[in-house]
C-alpha cells in the first residue's frame, strides 16, 4: 500500500503535503497566537482545512471523473486500478496523522494556558472527518476553481466545529467517541466509493 502511494505520488508532493504544509501552517499559527491571541489559531484552522481540500487536486484530482486527464494509462497497466486503489487508501489513512501534526503544533499555546487535550484531539477528529468526506466531492472535479469553492465551504464547517468543541468542552469524551466512530465510517465509505468510481471510470463506453 505504501509502495503504491509512493509510485503514484512524487516525492515533492508527499514532502509538501504531508510535512511542509502542516508543519509550516502550524508554526505560523503558533507565532500568530503569540502576538495576536487565540483568534489566530482559528484562522490557522481555516488555512489547514483549505490546504487539505485544495492540495488533493495535485495528487488525485478528478480521479473519479470518467476520462480524467492522465488516468487513461492505468487502463492498459497490469493491475493498474488495483494499485491506484491501494494508493488512495493510503492517502485517506495518512490524513489524520498530518492533521495531527498541525493541530498539536498550533495547539501549544492553548495547552500552555491549561486547555484540555481532549479539545485538541477533538479538533484533529473534526478536521480529519471533513478532510475525508471532502474527497467524495473533490475527486469528481479536475477544475481547481471548484476545489477552491469546496475548500471555503469545508473551512467554514471546520471553524464552526472548532468553536463548538471549545464551547462544549465538558462533553468532549462523548464527542470524541462519536467523532472517532464517524471518522472510521467515513474512511470505509469513502474508500468504497472511490473503488467503485475508479472501476467504472476506467470502463469505456
Amino acid at each position: 500500500m505504501i509502495r503504491c502511494y509512493r509510485i503514484l505520488t512524487n516525492s515533492k508532493y508527499r514532502l509538501i503535503v504531508n510535512f511542509l504544509i502542516p508543519i509550516g501552517i502550524g508554526i505560523l499559527a503558533l507565532i500568530g497566537e503569540h502576538f495576536l491571541g487565540m483568534l489566530m489559531g482559528i484562522f490557522g484552522f481555516v488555512i489547514i482545512a483549505c490546504a487539505e481540500t485544495v492540495g488533493d487536486y495535485f495528487g488525485f484530482g478528478g480521479i473519479c471523473k470518467k476520462g480524467a486527464l492522465g488516468m487513461e494509462l492505468l487502463k492498459t497497466a497490469h493491475d493498474g486500478t488495483k494499485y491506484l486503489g491501494k494508493a488512495i487508501l493510503m492517502d485517506i489513512l495518512v490524513r489524520p496523522f498530518r492533521i495531527a501534526i498541525y493541530v498539536f503544533i498550533a495547539g501549544i499555546p492553548y495547552m500552555q494556558k491549561g486547555g484540555s487535550i481532549n479539545v485538541i484531539v477533538l479538533a484533529i477528529l473534526i478536521l480529519a472527518c471533513l478532510s475525508v468526506v471532502s474527497l467524495n466531492v473533490l475527486r469528481y472535479s479536475d477544475v481547481l476553481q471548484i476545489n477552491y469553492f469546496v475548500a471555503m465551504v469545508f473551512s467554514m464547517l471546520a471553524t464552526v466545529g472548532l468553536v463548538l468543541a471549545h464551547e462544549f468542552v465538558s462533553k468532549t469524551i462523548v464527542l470524541l467517541i462519536v467523532l472517532a466512530v464517524v471518522l472510521c465510517v467515513a474512511i470505509a465509505l469513502t474508500y468504497y466509493h472511490m473503488e467503485m468510481r475508479i472501476d467504472t471510470s476506467f470502463r469505456d463506453e
